[in-house]
């Protein structure tokens, strides 16, 4: 079985604006359905929002399908992929973490402020 993780990220970095930048994805997965977005940390006060390609996506969702020798299939709900220089790091939400009156909207500034404390969100151009 291919390695999803490098696969994901190989996608991922085409997808960043310079190698410089950090860039999150963060996707939720359920049955049926993916949400997803990609975050571009541009400057210390400012993230670019872009949408993820159909590529990506579609490889987030076969991953949770299939999961990999260390992933159990379907296990995760949430992806959270850092990408910075060369190195990654990779978090899982699991569905007992999730509140079940919050969607995917109500958890980003939580997630954001994780990640870029303070960084203001650029949604002018999210297909570029």
């Amino acid at each position: 079985m291919s390695d999803y993780i490098q696969r994901i990220g190989n996608l991922l970095k085409l997808q960043n604006l310079s190698e410089k930048n950090r860039a999150l994805l963060y996707a939720e997965v359920n049955d049926g359905t993916i949400e997803s977005a990609i975050f571009l940390h541009s400057s210390p006060e400012k993230l670019i929002f872009r949408y993820l390609s159909t590529e990506l996506e579609d490889l987030i969702y076969e991953f949770w399908e299939h999961g990999n020798n260390q992933v159990t299939p379907q296990s995760w709900r949430s992806m959270e992929y850092l990408l910075h220089g060369q190195a990654f790091d990779l978090r899982f939400g699991f569905p007992d973490e999730f509140k079940k009156h919050e969607n995917a909207i109500d958890r980003r500034p939580r997630l954001l402020q994780r990640y870029f404390q303070g960084a203001k969100v650029d949604y002018s151009n999210p297909g570029a």
